[in-house]
């Protein structure tokens, strides 16, 4: 199993400040040094008023501040415009990288009984019209780097090896993700697996991939989907929940304000976190023993992500990742 970090849109209390950016980037380049392997920023959505540039310096800054970690960039409900820039830039800067960028898109936090499966018709087939686009980037810029190994003629194959690893497909936990991830054969992300219903549907989501991934003739790996998990942990209980009274409510807050996310309005103690499944606050026995559910209601995933927060301040922040890394890290 692999492991990284998942920077969400929402969850700090300077959203999209220079102090927020600094925090993340801080945590990017320690996640780096303790052996995590993936790093996924992701934006809301992007709109007309904000540029693919302002992203990509971000991406760069983070390559440049890393020597292993794999950075992925997820945006949610793209225009076609934005994607065939951003898609043509990353792909770009990924073999830059020595391939170390990933692209994430996906519907955003949208329930998962939504009609269409989260989408309108016409949002359905943007996004559709968005992934195709990505994949041709991604396509085109393999066979540019690696001509001598792949012939033009490879572009009408369905499993082009390069590409799909790059691309993923993220949600909550709609069935959005796993039906477009499957047709596409790409990677796919879960974002609300903590969630109750996210949790339950867990066996349906896979359930809906591997069916399209068949269809579409196209291999079915465990390895390519994500779950992420908000996390805590220090040395004892005590000190986990005392060290989350920094800012477990203004994060409840916000997910309740900003996202589709069902969390009771009471979802404000430790106590009532780690009942619903929201996230871990206590030990790494308790990490452990997440994780195992988590593998086991879902039948198996490949990369776990630690969902980012201001439950606490920096440096808890690093001595928790500290710990995950010293007893989940290093045990697997």
């Amino acid at each position: 199993m692999q492991f990284g970090i998942y920077f969400p849109p929402i969850g700090h209390f300077e959203r999209r400040s220079e102090k927020s950016e600094e925090r993340n980037l801080i945590l990017l380049e320690y996640a780096d040094k303790l052996g995590f392997d993936y790093a996924w920023f992701a934006e809301d959505f992007l709109d007309n008023s904000q540029s693919a540039s302002q992203y990509m310096n971000l991406i760069s800054v983070a390559t440049d501040l890393t020597q292993n970690i794999k950075i992925g960039f997820g945006i949610a409900r793209p225009s076609n415009q934005k994607v065939l820039s951003l898609a043509n830039q990353i792909a770009t800067l990924d073999s830059i990288t020595q391939e170390r960028i990933a692209f994430g898109i996906g519907p955003g936090f949208l329930p998962p009984d939504s009609p269409q499966i989260g989408f309108d018709n016409v949002e359905f087939d943007s996004l559709v019209s968005c992934i195709e686009m990505a994949k041709s980037k991604f396509i085109d810029r393999a066979l540019e780097q690696q001509h001598n190994r792949l012939s033009s003629n490879h572009r009408g194959q369905k499993n082009v090896y390069l590409m799909p690893a790059k691309i993923f497909v993220a949600s909550q936990s709609s069935p959005i993700a796993a039906v477009l991830a499957g047709r596409f054969g790409l990677g796919m992300l879960t974002l609300g697996a903590v969630t109750t219903n996210g949790f339950n549907n867990l066996p349906y989501i896979w359930e809906l991939y591997e069916k399209n991934a068949r269809k579409n003739e196209h291999i079915c790996d465990r390895a390519r989907w994500s779950l992420t998990l908000p996390m805590h942990l220090a040395e004892t209980n005590i000190d986990a929940r005392r060290d989350v009274e920094f800012g477990l409510k203004q994060w409840v807050k916000e997910l309740q304000e900003n996202t589709t996310f069902v969390i009771p309005k009471e979802s404000n103690s430790v106590d009532q976190i780690i009942e619903t499944g929201l996230g871990v606050i206590g030990t790494h026995v308790d990490a452990t023993r997440k994780i195992r559910e988590l593998q086991q209601q879902s039948g198996g995933f490949g990369c776990l992500l630690l969902t980012a927060h201001n439950w606490v301040d920096l440096e808890k922040s690093k001595q928790s990742l500290k710990i995950f890394q010293g007893y989940i890290i290093n045990a697997v």
